[in-house]
């Protein structure tokens, strides 16, 4: 009795294609206040931004998330790393992790902390400042491609108004004056 053997013909999948983020206009909110509309924005541009950035970084081996914390631990040498946590936006066992192989791989240092003995103290080596340099150079493409379509002036203002925004989610005493948050009235 013979047998026939078929070949099965691997199944290649195509690379998903990213879809385009579609933007919403203040025309898609009429009868929203506008706070949602730039809550809605600055999400849509918060998640543009760390997709184009993880697509720039993956070539070197590293995620947003490690690049932020290389940056984090240069700017602020000895932070511990629950506020590196905050700072890049993931966590506490995310940064753990991440922490863990920034280390391994050489690119930070690891120092108990004199206070807390259930706390660590990180400081960048000088791999790792070589790493987020290589990195930045990787990302300056893609920051530059977002505000392209600014001036100078229009990119100032525009940090400026992000910086007040975050203060004033920051600061839970203040009352914002004027804005409603019920359904506009044409």
């Amino acid at each position: 009795m013979s047998s026939k053997h078929t070949a099965v013909k691997p199944v290649t999948r195509r690379p998903k294609a990213r879809r385009p983020v579609r933007v919403p206009t203040p025309h898609d909110a009429r009868d929203e206040a506008s706070p949602y509309v730039l809550g809605y924005l600055l999400k849509s541009l918060q998640h543009s931004l760390r997709q184009a950035m993880d697509e720039a970084l993956r070539k070197n081996s590293m995620s947003f998330a490690h690049f932020a914390t290389l940056f984090s631990v240069s700017s602020a040498p000895g932070t511990p790393g629950a506020q590196l946590a905050r700072t890049a936006f993931v966590t506490a066992q995310a940064m753990n992790t991440i922490l863990q192989r920034l280390e391994k791989d050489g690119l930070i240092l690891r120092e108990p902390h004199p206070n807390n003995l259930r706390a660590d103290r990180w400081y960048i080596t000088p791999s790792g400042t070589r790493a987020m340099q290589k990195a930045r150079t990787r990302c300056a493409p893609v920051l530059e491609r977002m505000v392209a379509s600014l001036s100078g002036t229009e990119t100032a203002r525009f940090e400026d108004y992000l910086r007040r925004c975050i203060a004033g989610l920051e600061d839970q005493t203040s009352v914002p004056t004027g804005l409603s948050v019920s359904k506009s009235k044409g």
